[in-house]
């Protein structure tokens, strides 16, 4: 792959877009070299960002100083996930639930935009309710050609500093289906992420099982720091039980996708 024939391929996609360009931003490699690329093509495009109660604080903010960075129009939309009728209930299909009802959320506020997000290859690759929503609601793609792996290597090339970034998703994602997600357990996830991120890791994924003992928990960290979760597995359970988890397991083949 040529990184400069590339690039210029999206850019000239997205100058052929008439109108508002509004990108879906996330603060993640995907989003933000979308993002970029129309800051390139249009002074007036405008980054978005969704707040809502399964999205990681820390995400939010990361996202903000980002946007301040690159010198993006950056927008910051709340929405309240756990008012989307089916959210709570968190079946299988809830993913599609909520970034449908985020995308609508962008539609009210720049009507008549197009919408953009950071999609890739990978994304359309997989059964992904959230990817039904953005073909179902002619959200506009540039990076559906290109896998995560290229997707990094185009950011690079822009030398974006979230290049290598550990892919983030919401909370909700971290439960499992058909066990009800209220805002008290989204926030104790993220309360304990944020302590085991404190303790140095890059990626920590705290995975919520519904069992007789009350909620247990399935921790992945990235596949090269699972040796040092087990050295301090009596600490990082100690933590763990501090939110209220009962039983915590360790996943040994750590987390894959990177």
């Amino acid at each position: 792959m040529n990184p400069e024939k590339e690039i210029a391929k999206i850019r000239e996609e997205i100058a052929s877009l008439e109108g508002k360009k509004v990108v879906a931003f996330s603060g993640g490699a995907d989003s933000t070299l979308v993002a970029y690329i129309c800051k390139m093509v249009d002074e007036d495009s405008v980054a978005v960002t969704i707040k809502g109660e399964a999205i990681p604080e820390r995400e939010i903010e990361y996202a903000k100083m980002l946007a301040e960075k690159l010198g993006l129009n950056h927008r910051i939309l709340e929405l309240s996930q756990l008012k989307i009728p089916g959210f709570m209930q968190n079946p299988p299909e809830r993913c599609y639930y909520c970034k449908k009802a985020m995308i609508y959320r962008t539609m009210v506020e720049f009507p008549k935009a197009k919408i953009l997000d950071g999609s890739n290859a990978s994304d359309f690759s997989d059964y992904r309710p959230g990817i039904k929503a953005i073909k179902d609601l002619g959200v506009i793609s540039p990076l559906k050609n290109y896998t995560k792996e290229q997707v990094r290597e185009l950011a690079k090339q822009l030398k974006l500093p979230n290049w290598d970034k550990p892919p983030a998703s919401c909370t909700a994602t971290r439960v499992q289906f058909n066990h009800q997600i209220t805002k008290d357990l989204l926030s104790r996830i993220e309360r304990a992420e944020d302590r085991l991120l404190e303790l140095g890791f890059r990626v920590v994924r705290v995975r919520v099982y519904q069992t007789f003992n009350g909620d247990d928990v399935r921790l992945q960290v990235a596949e090269d720091e699972v040796s040092r979760a087990f050295e301090i597995r009596k600490e990082i359970a100690s933590i763990l039980r501090e939110f209220g988890f009962s039983r915590v397991a360790l996943d040994v083949e750590g987390y894959r996708v990177l």
